[in-house]
């Protein structure tokens, strides 16, 4: 569905019915020629893009940066990492989610758009701050001037938890923020848990 179209970028999320199942044939054609997929011709057109980005994801920090200068050509669903940043206008960039959470950044500024694909491993890997560091770094971006955009995902009331997967976020202050507890059962919010990292690192929470 798309949900925002602004003169300078657009968002897309898609769902069941767009029909894209990393299945090894959609693999295939996904590498060597996204636009014959329906959805993907479909955003071609309807966004104007001139290519599509999309990573080999690992559930960690890692990321790539495509900027008007080294603009390289990447062959899709090859390359590690799970964050894209990029200046390149009519570039396409999107991330694969089922129950891990999509976070889009998009810098006002500098025209600079950015996508991340967080699950619970990457989160606390950081990243989401590793996305905003790539950007910082190589575009200048300040943190007033970003928007930040959460996708859907799986949401406390179903993200149940076991005290090992809690102790990999010791490091955290705000932990106890994104644990529930009820019936002897402990709950994580994954969203709240980015927007409080982000926080953390003076983005205002009103950007999201």
């Amino acid at each position: 569905m798309l949900l925002h179209n602004a003169p300078r970028y657009a968002l897309y999320f898609g769902d069941e019915h767009d029909g894209i199942f990393l299945d090894k044939e959609t693999r295939s054609v996904i590498k060597n020629d996204i636009f014959q997929i329906p959805l993907f011709k479909k955003l071609k057109k309807i966004m104007h893009l001139s290519g599509i980005t999309l990573l080999h994801q690992t559930h960690s920090a890692h990321g790539l940066v495509i900027t008007n200068i080294n603009q390289k050509p990447t062959l899709n669903l090859s390359t590690d990492g799970d964050f894209i940043v990029t200046n390149v206008s009519g570039l396409g960039i999107g991330v694969f989610t089922a129950d891990c959470l999509p976070i889009i950044c998009y810098d006002t500024l500098h025209n600079v758009l950015a996508i991340a694909h967080a699950g619970w491993k990457g989160a606390a890997l950081g990243v989401v701050p590793a996305m905003l560091k790539a950007m910082q770094e190589i575009f200048k971006t300040q943190t007033n001037d970003l928007l930040f955009f959460l996708g859907p995902s799986a949401k406390v009331c179903c993200y149940q938890v076991q005290q090992d997967f809690i102790d990999q976020f010791e490091a955290y202050y705000f932990i106890d923020k994104v644990i529930h507890k009820n019936n002897n059962n402990f709950y994580f919010d994954l969203p709240l848990f980015i927007r409080l990292q982000m926080n953390n690192l003076r983005v205002p929470l009103t950007s999201f």
